[in-house]
């Protein structure tokens, strides 16, 4: 049975995600719930790392998944019951966090040391292997302290995030953005020279990717 934090968080999520048009797999989900409880550990705040799993996409909530792959039917309603009270700017810049890595967003939990101490055992077909906080290590916490720096609150609020052919573009909403960007961005989006997060600029009407 989910805890009324997991579940206050997946409505919260699932929420935005309807509202705003966010495509919000189980993936996407497991990830969400791992960075919203990664920046509130940094912060100091209270966080749960309970029924944590390794698995080859990377860390995944194993009390999450069974709910999801057995309880379709009543899961959704049983989140949004909940009251637990959400962070929101935390939960906006894990979901941020998601939506900025594209394809990239497995590799990227990867590298953290929770997941890779257990590589081997998980590549090796462990299942459900559990992760512990304990390895959770001071270069993990200053990943996430400087995702802190480069993306304060006020910096997402400014930008719109573009996803194209799995990767993702940070568009500057002062800006509108035009129908014809699109054959710019799917042209980057393909070329191995630029990964996920692209910033766009626009200068005189023209886009400048980096």
């Amino acid at each position: 049975m989910l805890s009324d934090r997991k579940k206050a968080l997946i409505g919260w999520v699932s929420r935005k995600a309807k509202n705003d048009g966010i495509f919000l797999p189980s993936l996407r989900l497991q990830k969400f719930l791992f960075f919203y409880e990664c920046f509130s550990k940094v912060e100091g705040d209270e966080f749960s790392f309970e029924n944590l799993k390794g698995y080859r996409r990377g860390p995944v909530f194993g009390d999450v998944y069974r709910e999801i792959k057995y309880s379709t039917d009543t899961f959704l309603t049983s989140v949004n019951k909940s009251g637990y009270p959400v962070n929101e700017d935390r939960a906006e810049r894990a979901l941020f966090l998601v939506r900025i890595l594209g394809s990239d967003l497995s590799g990227f939990t990867h590298t953290l040391n929770i997941w890779k101490v257990k590589e081997d055992e998980i590549m090796r077909g462990s299942y459900q292997l559990p992760l512990s906080v304990s390895d959770f290590s001071k270069e993990d916490a200053a990943v996430f302290e400087d995702l802190l720096m480069l993306y304060p609150t006020e910096y997402i609020n400014g930008v719109n995030v573009v996803e194209v052919n799995g990767k993702a573009f940070l568009f500057p909403r002062e800006y509108a953005f035009k129908e014809e960007y699109y054959d710019a961005l799917y042209e980057a989006s393909v070329d191995k020279e630029f990964c996920s997060p692209v910033y766009v600029e626009i200068s005189e009407g023209e886009l400048i990717l980096e």
